[in-house]
């Protein structure tokens, strides 16, 4: 029998903290537990610690202290360093610590504030510095500059990584997809920015693109929530300043909390915000988050609700529609209505993305509409239910159509998939399906892998899902978050090694 394969055991902690990103890995008893990405943000944070001070891998470096979590981090960071780690019994005094970590040439010691309160000065001359075991703190450097490289180094919380910056404090939606028709895994991060963002962190955001490049994710930028007329939960500055840009209700002639984006004053500021972020960060691309008209609301959308109201019937709507048409805009929706809406929803992001390649020629461009059945008798009328003209603008690169709820049937999944996949070749598109990874999930997890399966059969170029880790930690995390957020990393590997 073929005797199985044994793996290094950092090899193996590499892959189980990949596997198990947000689960528990260690614990001190009667004290807190870490996840395996608290575990990696600390080795990191070493490892950025030891470079500062100049350590070579097969450096020796003492560790002295009580059975704990935070010895075992500083194990593992000297070991994936590429030092030697020099375990010292806790039970040793302090002369003894320092004599044996002279005897092995040790250049860090790692040791509690109390041992190192009594170790003599003198006896310190072979150290860089004495590390607090407790929590990484510098207790001793051998000058001011090794203080400050030890105290300053911080990392980002992996937890949240590829979709956070601790420098900003503020959550960021993310994605990730598979390439499912060329074999390649294609992770991808949807950075949500959104207009707050623009206006107040706008300087971090290129060091969020840096970050995910050097993790060797793609970044495609997601203007979440901008005017509330893309998809995402975030409030909107550009409704807060301009009360007179909104869109409004046909029926009732009510302002409504939705940007009007066939006023050029919308049009001026999303354009100017999607080509600044163009010119400042090295995005692989814009994701254009499901765009739609405030109402109606279609029986096949997953936000429900059959309404008989429609927008927008503000008073730039209104003279654009006189002057193409020569007549008022009528209340009720006309076929010329619904030709005028779709037609005018494209100009925004046409114009958009033409201007961002006219500045990043490579900049990559999807546009994620909602997963309707467009049919004769269903259409929800958003203004980008009309395939054929999304997939026919010459900016997009990519058709997506946006996520189906698993409670839906599985014949209505297969048909939106094949469909999608039918306008962007039509087109000369890249297609793109979604799973859901929030909110709800399959009352049995094997329909994962039938609706990946699914997409594969029907040809989908990529496949994604939203959000990150299923949610977890947020309102609309899945019931259980972490393990629909697994279940479908075991479907892109499963696609992948096929």
């Amino acid at each position: 029998m073929k005797n199985p394969e044994i793996k290094h055991y950092l090899t193996r902690f590499e892959e189980v903290t990949l596997a198990k990103w947000g689960r528990q890995a260690m614990s001190d008893f009667q004290g807190r537990d870490y996840t395996y990405v608290e575990v990696a943000s600390q080795i990191i944070k070493l490892h950025l610690v030891f470079d500062g001070l100049g350590i070579d891998k097969g450096a020796r470096i003492a560790l002295h202290g009580k059975n704990s979590a935070h010895w075992g981090m500083a194990f593992l960071a000297v070991a994936t360093y590429g030092g030697v780690a020099v375990p010292l019994l806790y039970d040793f005094t302090p002369e003894g610590v320092i004599d044996l970590a002279n005897h092995s040439e040790c250049e860090i010691l790692f040791t509690d504030a109390r041992t190192a309160a009594k170790i003599p000065a003198e006896k310190r001359e072979r150290l860089k510095a004495v590390i607090n075991i407790e929590n990484y703190a510098c207790l001793w450097a051998v000058s001011d500059r090794e203080m400050t490289v030890i105290n300053g180094a911080e990392v980002a919380d992996l937890e949240i990584s590829r979709v956070t910056d601790e420098e900003e404090n503020h959550y960021y939606a993310a994605v990730f997809s598979v390439q499912v028709q060329r074999s390649v895994l294609n992770e991808k991060v949807i950075l949500a920015v959104t207009e707050f963002d623009f206006d107040f962190w706008r300087p971090n955001i290129p060091k969020i693109v840096d970050k995910a490049h050097e993790l060797g994710l793609r970044v495609l930028i997601d203007p979440w929530g901008n005017g509330k007329y893309f998809g995402g939960e975030q409030v909107s500055k550009f409704l807060q300043d301009n009360v007179e840009n909104r869109q409004v209700s046909a029926l009732t002639g009510e302002r409504l909390p939705y940007a009007c984006f066939n006023t050029n004053s919308y049009r001026d500021y999303f354009r100017n915000f999607c080509t600044t972020l163009a010119r400042e960060t090295a995005c692989d691309g814009f994701f254009w988050d499901e765009p739609h008209y405030a109402f109606p609301k279609g029986i096949a959308s997953i936000t429900g609700g059959v309404a008989d109201d429609w927008t927008c019937f503000c008073p730039v709507c209104r003279k654009r529609f006189l002057d193409y048409y020569g007549y008022e805009m009528p209340r009720y929706m006309t076929n010329d209505v619904k030709q005028f809406r779709w037609r005018e929803a494209l100009v925004v992001l046409s114009d958009t993305s033409k201007a961002i390649k006219e500045i990043r020629e490579d900049c990559e461009i999807t546009c994620c509409v909602h997963a309707t059945q467009n049919g004769y008798y269903v259409s929800e009328y958003r203004g980008y239910d009309n395939w054929d003209m999304v997939g026919a603008c010459p900016y997009f690169d990519v058709f997506s159509t946006t996520i189906i709820n698993w409670a839906l049937p599985e014949d209505f999944y297969r048909d939106i998939t094949k469909r999608t996949v039918a306008i962007a070749k039509k087109y000369g598109k890249l297609s793109e399906r979604w799973l859901m990874g929030y909110y709800k999930q399959p009352k049995d997890f094997s329909q994962i892998d039938r609706w990946v399966d699914i997409a594969v059969e029907e040809g989908v170029d990529r496949l994604s899902a939203w959000t990150y880790r299923g949610g977890y930690g947020t309102v609309v995390g899945a019931p259980d978050a972490l393990a629909l957020w697994d279940r479908i990393g075991e479907n892109y590997r499963r696609v992948l090694d096929a």
